[in-house]
């Protein structure tokens, strides 16, 4: 037993098998060099969304939101636009359209519903982003489908019938154009 136990160390120290060596602990430490930090951070930013879920302010958007489609849609998908527009236009449009009072500086974006909608809406692309396009996770859509509770799902679904309704609200802005592609910013000129 001795005798293979130093044939073996004699064959691993000899000059041609230490390069290989070399090279073997070499390419393992630059895989766990570019490995490591990456699932550190992808462990980071998934701590800073659940983080962002727990919040009060998070939940108070959901709840929001929510009572919004029950209490002024009336459980009817046909009618978000409309009522989004509605709201939209009474919380945000006209206040900031008021040349008679200084009601701009009375609102609070992080009480309208519009602010609401995107902060549960940026919650879910960060989520979305993270597990699809960082690889996040393993699990495949299928199953992650069905991990997501029957609300979440629902919550997801008024979002994206609540964004295509705000997209429907903003100023057009096609006329403003395109900047230019100097190097140099213009106003700094």
């Amino acid at each position: 037993m001795e005798k293979t136990i130093d044939a073996i160390i004699k064959c691993l120290i000899s000059d041609h098998t230490l390069p290989l060596i070399n090279a073997v602990i070499s390419f393992a430490a630059l895989l766990a060099a570019l490995c490591i930090p990456k699932k550190i951070m992808l462990n980071q930013q998934f701590a800073t969304l659940v983080e962002q879920y727990r919040s009060s302010e998070m939940g108070f958007a959901i709840y929001s939101l929510f009572h919004f489609f029950e209490h002024h849609c009336g459980n009817d998908p046909e009618r978000i636009s409309d009522e989004y527009t509605k709201r939209f236009d009474r919380e945000l449009k006209n206040p900031m359209n008021d040349s008679k009072n200084d009601t701009k500086q009375q609102i609070d974006p992080s009480k309208t519903l519009h602010f609401q909608r995107r902060l549960v809406a940026y919650f879910y692309w960060d989520l979305s982003k993270l597990a699809f396009e960082q690889r996040f996770t393993k699990v495949k859509r299928r199953k992650l489908k069905q991990m997501v509770e029957g609300n979440e799902r629902r919550l997801i679904s008024l979002v994206l019938h609540m964004s295509k309704a705000a997209s429907e609200c903003f100023v057009d802005s096609s006329h403003i154009g395109e900047p230019p592609d100097d190097d140099e910013v213009t106003m700094n000129r």
